[in-house]
């Protein structure tokens, strides 16, 4: 299998916003689960290029 990385880039206008301190927290939130998103895709692609 050849299985391309997944690109996932932020909208500049998003990243250049200022939030409130409850939407900081749901972002923050929404971060950590795409971070843990990315890790197990990462897992997943060695686990493939492994078999």
């Amino acid at each position: 299998y050849n299985v391309d990385p997944l690109q996932l880039k932020a909208l500049p206008s998003i990243s250049q916003r200022e939030y409130t301190t409850e939407e900081r927290s749901d972002r923050e939130k929404a971060e950590t689960i795409a971070a843990k998103f990315r890790d197990v895709f990462d897992l997943v692609q060695a686990s493939i290029a492994e078999a």
